[in-house]
């Protein structure tokens, strides 16, 4: 007689998946952004130092000389020495200006130094153009001589005009004013002898001499 059994077969568990290394580095390394390296120069010069150097003229020879220091490690309470045709020391203020008044020895180079730096200027003297002359003779042999000077960018006051001609007009001056006119009155006995030609100059404190201008007098009834 043959008997039956039964089994029972229990369900096996689902296994974890197993990890397989191929040698690769974790991602967290592989990926990790690259450290970055600074290099460094020398750090840039400093600008060099500069000065600058302008002139304004005044009357006769006296001029203004004016500038600016920079890039000096110090631009305030410094020294600017002035040489060539004018001499002198000039002081910089908290931002580096500086200005002085002088008197020229005579035209040319102007020179200014400070903390290594140089600037210069060149003093010239515009020519000079008596552009109008004239007389007109009033009463009692009283003529009054006029004109105009005129001198590109620079001014005419103090200048002084030189008659030339006959006796009583030899030797006479007149003040030129500030816009270049200039007028004398002379009085004449009534001699032929101061008939004829009539001739106006003048030079300026620099030595330039102006072109001559000249005009004709013949005084009525001599």
């Amino acid at each position: 007689m043959f008997g039956f059994f039964t089994r029972s077969v229990r369900p096996s568990k689902p296994r974890a998946p197993r990890s397989v290394c191929l040698g690769l580095e974790p991602l967290e390394t592989r990926y990790a952004p690259a450290s970055m390296t600074t290099v460094t120069g020398p750090p840039p010069p400093p600008p060099p130092v500069t000065l600058t150097m302008a002139v304004a003229y005044g009357s006769a020879r006296n001029l203004t000389l004016s500038g600016h220091l920079a890039n000096a490690p110090t631009v305030s309470n410094q020294a600017v020495a002035i040489s060539g045709q004018a001499t002198g020391t000039a002081t910089t203020d908290v931002n580096g200006d500086y200005t002085i008044a002088l008197t020229a020895t005579a035209l040319g180079e102007v020179d200014a130094a400070s903390n290594g730096a140089t600037a210069s200027v060149m003093l010239t003297d515009p020519a000079l153009f008596i552009d109008s002359f004239s007389h007109f003779e009033g009463s009692g042999g009283l003529i009054t001589f006029s004109g105009h000077v005129t001198r590109e960018g620079r001014g005419t006051a103090g200048l002084w005009i030189s008659l030339y001609g006959g006796p009583s007009v030899t030797n006479q001056y007149a003040a030129v004013q500030a816009d270049g006119s200039f007028s004398v009155t002379l009085q004449f006995p009534g001699q032929s002898i101061d008939n004829g030609t009539v001739w106006a100059k003048t030079v300026d404190a620099w030595g330039t001499v102006s072109d001559t201008a000249y005009d004709y007098l013949i005084q009525t009834g001599v």
